[in-house]
This record gives C-alpha cells, structure tokens and sequence, in this order.
C-alpha cells in the first residue's frame, strides 16, 4: 500500500511540475544609458539631456521623399543648449555628432524600428540642423565626417543647436504604409 501511496505522490507531484511548467512565461527587459564626464550642462527644449519627441500623426500622403536641406512631414523643433560656464569655459565650439542602431545608410536618415507593434513601412526620420541664416541641412546619422559645429556665446558660455525632426520616406521610390513610428539616436557633444 505505501509503494502504490508513493507511486500515486509521485505521479501527481510530476503532474504539478508539468503544469506549472506549462505556465511559464518571459519576455525583454530592455536597459540602455549613456555615461558621460559631465564637463558642461546639456538640456534639450528646455527638459533634460534624454528627451521624447513626438511627432504629429501623419497622413501616408504627408510622407515626403528626404531632401537634403528641407524638412519632411509634420516637422518638430529640437533645441539642445549646451551651457559650459561653470565646466569648460575656456572651450570655443561644441562639436555635434549623431549615432543609431536605427539608421539607413543609403540616406543618413534614423530607420523606423520594425519591432515594435504594427510598424509604419518604409517610414524614416530626418534629422536637419537649422544654420543661424535658418537654412536646413540633413544630419547623417552614422557618418563621423558630418558633424554639426556650434560657438560659444563668449560671454556666457552658451552654445545652442536648433534641430529639426520630421517624417520621410525610407527610399524616394518607396511605398510608406501605415503604423508606428520608433526610432532613437545618441548624440555626443566635443568641445575644442
């Protein structure tokens, strides 16, 4: 009787750790940051150094192929100050470069990222830097030799980079369908 007692927990017991593992479940925890030497206060639209920019929703028609020196659909400003009174105020220029893992290397713009649920096809966005005569210039995202140079104020120490973000079509010839948008770059600021 105690071996059958012992056969039937036993069968049971395997029939529990079956079922609970049968519920196991996961997912993605997904971490990212940026260490810096902090030389000089960074603020984009006024906030802080890692910012969110939304985009108006867009039409598929308001989708324009990329052009060089001007925006694409529903563009939004991008304002970074870098103040470098109280941490290098001897420097003369902030140097401006931009990085992703999302970028289109045929257009130097930031690729949609296609993870995310019900991605907008063929969707990218342009980053364009605002010169001081308002004239529009495309950043390449990924490209070490386009880099955006800023001078400081020589009385404050202030130097400020006017950007613009807007929708474009990952390739002129594309068809853009409709869905999210997502994508991200890193900026990094040098000083000479």
């Amino acid at each position: 009787m105690n071996k059958k007692l012992l056969a039937i927990v036993l069968a049971a017991s395997s029939l529990s750790a079956v079922s609970v593992m049968a519920g196991v479940d996961g997912g993605q925890l997904n971490i990212g940051g940026f260490v810096t030497a902090g030389t000089c206060v960074t603020t984009i639209n006024g906030g802080g150094k890692d910012v969110t920019v939304m985009l108006q929703t867009a039409q598929i028609a308001d989708v324009p192929a990329m052009s060089k020196t001007a925006a694409g659909g529903f563009p939004e400003d991008i304002n970074i100050k870098v103040d470098c009174a109280t941490g290098n105020a001897t420097a003369q220029n902030a140097v401006m470069s931009f990085s992703s893992m999302y970028h289109n290397s045929n257009q130097g713009t930031l690729s949609n990222d296609g993870s995310v649920q019900d991605p907008a096809g063929n969707v990218d966005i342009a980053l364009h830097h605002v010169n001081n005569t308002g004239a529009l210039n495309l950043v390449e995202v990924n490209n070490p030799s386009n880099q955006i140079t800023e001078a400081f104020d020589t009385t404050t120490h202030v130097a400020n980079f006017h950007l613009k973000a807007s929708y474009v079509k990952s390739d002129a010839n594309a068809t853009v369908t409709s869905g999210h948008v997502k994508t991200n770059s890193t900026y990094t600021l040098t000083y000479n």
